[in-house]
């Protein structure tokens, strides 16, 4: 065995090594990345089950009653305090 045959197996080694890292590198992201997605489903359900225990309504109605009624009172009040800025 002489040395060329040495460096060569020292490069097919170094490329298996890091063929192996890089491949535990993106398992380990993909099981990061799963483990994140499960984390907003459960997120998300927690989410829908207090938005459907919460009546919307009466908040749609008075957001909307206020800005139907008058629209333009909203921008006066922010220009017309210049002693709040």
């Amino acid at each position: 065995m002489n040395f060329d045959d040495v460096l060569f197996a020292l490069i097919v080694c170094g490329i298996g090594l890091a063929g192996a890292c890089f491949r535990s590198e993106y398992l380990l992201l993909r099981d990061l990345r799963a483990a994140e997605r499960r984390r907003q489903r459960a997120m998300r359900k927690l989410q829908l089950e207090r938005l459907s225990k919460t009546d919307l309504r009466p908040l749609w109605r008075a957001t909307t009653q206020t800005a139907v009624m008058n629209p333009a009172q909203l921008v006066i009040d922010d220009v017309a305090r210049p002693e709040d800025a």
